[in-house]
């Protein structure tokens, strides 16, 4: 039986028991008199849709039966919300290799859709989009591009701070800082199967990151870096490896990381390394990004 199938049948009994513990047969007829009409054919051959299927399945539920009892309704957030984390833990290993992120500020004055392009070409497996300047309107007209952009070419998109930008675009997640919008926040805003990502930069910030509902690890910035607007002491690599030991989800390097030092980094094991200025400032962006890659990979 597809995990599609399965849902079904746990929803009709769900229903089933609803409908004779409450007063809420009509309601409950009512859907599943939907679900026995529409014939719904997914391809159980691919799971990643398969899954997202059944949120949206959920999600549609919600909306359209909008005189249903809160009882149903939460049944099905319920079952959104479970198989969303579902989705996530079978993808948090698409965060890995290189990860540039796409900030306005550091192009050396160059559309950020061709620094994006020159890093996809590159090698690049994750592209995340921090705007600390833009109006909001203008931040997710570019997410839309980027989105777009990476869906084609097999590239996770990541959305910097905006949660409801991220849930807009419907990208691959959201990353947040320590003083940033709450991970319990962020996840009302997003879509069940959305991740997201947080920033580190001390061992216990990084211990209580792993108790809250995320699904990987910003550690940083290990060497020095120009790109943030706090300059932080940076951790270093024998840091970077205590926390490396510490994380049980995939943890991301980050801050200072370029051509000179990133086969260190590598080196620690670590299978996602972000760097910024090292491609958005570089002459030629693709070449950058392709060195970066091949120096990962000679170190992993």
């Amino acid at each position: 039986m597809s995990r599609f199938e399965s849902f079904i049948r746990d929803l009709s009994f769900l229903l089933c028991e609803i409908r004779l513990t409450s007063h809420l047969t009509e309601e409950c007829l009512k859907i599943n008199e939907y679900l026995d009409t529409q014939n719904i054919v997914i391809d159980t051959k691919d799971i990643k849709f398969e899954t997202q299927s059944i949120i949206n399945l959920c999600n549609y539920l919600i909306l359209e039966f909008r005189d249903i009892p809160k009882e149903i309704k939460v049944s099905l957030k319920n079952i959104s919300v479970y198989y969303g984390a579902i989705l996530r833990s079978e993808y948090r290993d698409n965060i890995n290799g290189l990860y540039v992120i796409i900030d306005p500020e550091f192009t050396n004055d160059r559309d950020p859709m061709i620094i994006a392009k020159a890093a996809i070409n590159g090698g690049a497996s994750v592209l995340q989009l921090r705007d600390k300047k833009s109006d909001k309107g203008n931040i997710l007209e570019l997410a839309h591009c980027l989105n777009d952009l990476c869906l084609s070419n097999g590239v996770e998109l990541i959305i910097n701070d905006h949660a409801d930008i991220a849930f807009a675009v419907k990208c691959f997640g959201l990353h947040v800082g320590q003083t940033d919008l709450s991970v319990e926040a962020s996840r009302d805003v997003l879509s069940p199967h959305q991740h997201i990502g947080r920033s580190n930069r001390e061992f216990d910030q990084l211990e209580n990151s792993q108790k809250l509902d995320i699904d990987h690890l910003a550690f940083g910035p290990v060497f020095g870096t120009s790109t943030k607007a706090i300059i932080r002491e940076p951790q270093g690599i024998e840091r970077l490896k205590e926390a490396y030991g510490i994380a049980n989800l995939p943890l991301v390097a980050i801050g200072g990381i370029n051509q000179e030092n990133i086969s260190s980094v590598a080196a620690i094991g670590i299978k996602s390394i972000c760097v910024t200025s090292a491609v958005g400032t570089a002459n030629d962006p693709e070449r950058a990004c392709s060195e970066l890659v091949k120096a990962m990979k000679l170190e992993n």
